[in-house]
């Protein structure tokens, strides 16, 4: 008798294990979920840009290797299928070793902003020019931001 009993008592504290770590998970996605969105809301790097600031890190780091056509692939292109207005050329002209832009390895990082679509990370170069670059969420695609450090367009003035 009393091995059946010793039997019933391990599948008791078994399931008594699994359920006490199946709400600590619950817990843990909860309290994550709850801190980016409080992140969000103040406007802070938050959990869902994760992927493409890690992008951005990933072209700098490209351009630091002199891995040209990797980074110009970042941009959604390749030197076989370019971009109908960015030729590889162009990105050379922008970011090769020639370039004022080169030199974002050595920048500063100063704010990302957090668009709907995507974040625009601005950087500060060494000859205190700023660089714009704007990562869709989506496609993960790198690319110069259109307004500058701005979500949108700006407002026209009608005379």
């Amino acid at each position: 008798m009393a091995g059946f009993f010793d039997q019933y008592e391990t599948k008791s504290s078994l399931q008594e294990r699994v359920a006490k770590w199946f709400f600590v998970a619950i817990a843990a996605v909860l309290l994550l979920w709850g801190l980016d969105w409080v992140l969000a809301k103040l406007g802070k790097d938050n959990l869902s840009d994760f992927r493409a600031q890690w992008r951005v890190r990933s072209f700098v780091n490209a351009l630091e290797s002199k891995s040209y056509e990797e980074a110009y692939s970042m941009w959604g292109c390749t030197k076989a299928s370019p971009c109908r207005d960015y030729a590889f050329e162009k990105f050379m002209e922008d970011w090769g070793p020639n370039s004022p832009n080169a030199a974002l390895v050595n920048g500063e990082k100063l704010v990302t902003r957090h668009c709907a679509t995507g974040i625009i990370r601005t950087d500060l170069l060494p000859n205190k020019e700023m660089v714009h670059l704007y990562v869709d969420r989506g496609d993960l695609n790198i690319s110069f931001a259109p307004w500058g450090d701005s979500c949108s367009a700006p407002a026209m003035k009608v005379p």
